[in-house]
């Protein structure tokens, strides 16, 4: 059976506005301040990882059958099974709406990779974008590639802005997720990845299944641009 580890708790950046009475702040943003970063968005969906064929959701003991990671299945999770169970790629899946309704996506485009394991380390941005190319998978939007920041005030002021822009993908946005553009051990995540979210975020939980609803699918068109 293949063994599939719960994607590691991101800590919140010092001035995330959504950090709500059970999240954890990161108290040491040292790795992330002076060497290159990447920001992408925060996209508002069901966390999971795909490795060896299979769908995993938050409860990593079993494959996830649930309807609502239909399209992910159907499109995207088989492609893993060549890569073996060493690879465990991570994403967010926006087929069930959850806070945010975006505009719209076609049915291979529901899934959006943000972070892939293989075996002890996080690839890097460069490796990251490599495979979801070779693979066909989409990435969660990037905003920002080989920045450099010296320091906190810097970051916190283009979170501020960019925000106001909303979403790449509309009409709201969730947030940003930082991290550092290098591979990385598994042990350091804590130190290399950062987020930071919207004020007035609704945290779902497990009810939001009951009574789900499927994103707005968009016709399929002729091109293609994972």
């Amino acid at each position: 059976m293949t063994e599939v580890s719960r994607y590691p708790r991101t800590l919140h950046w010092p001035t995330s506005p959504g950090v709500q009475s059970d999240d954890k702040i990161h108290r040491d943003i040292d790795r992330l301040i002076g060497m290159p970063v990447t920001i992408t968005e925060k996209m508002d969906g069901s966390n999971v990882t795909l490795c060896n064929g299979e769908v995993y959701a938050r409860s990593t003991a079993v494959s996830s059958q649930h309807a609502w990671h239909g399209m992910v299945r159907k499109h995207h999770a088989w492609k893993t099974q060549e890569l073996g169970p060493d690879y465990k790629i991570c994403g967010e899946d926006m087929y069930a709406i959850h806070s945010i309704e975006y505009d719209g996506f076609r049915e291979d485009e529901t899934f959006r990779v943000f972070n892939i394991l293989y075996k002890d380390t996080w690839l890097s941005f460069a490796d990251r974008a490599a495979l979801c190319q070779q693979l066909g998978l989409m990435m969660a939007p990037v905003w920002i590639t080989g920045a450099v920041f010296q320091n906190q005030k810097d970051v916190d002021k283009w979170f501020a802005n960019v925000m106001k822009m909303g979403s790449k993908l509309g009409p709201v946005s969730e947030g940003f997720v930082i991290q550092i553009e290098d591979a990385f051990h598994k042990d350091d995540f804590r130190n290399c990845v950062a987020k930071y979210v919207r004020a007035g975020h609704v945290q779902t939980d497990q009810h939001w299944s009951r009574n789900w609803k499927p994103c707005r699918l968009l016709r399929p068109s002729t091109d293609f641009h994972p």
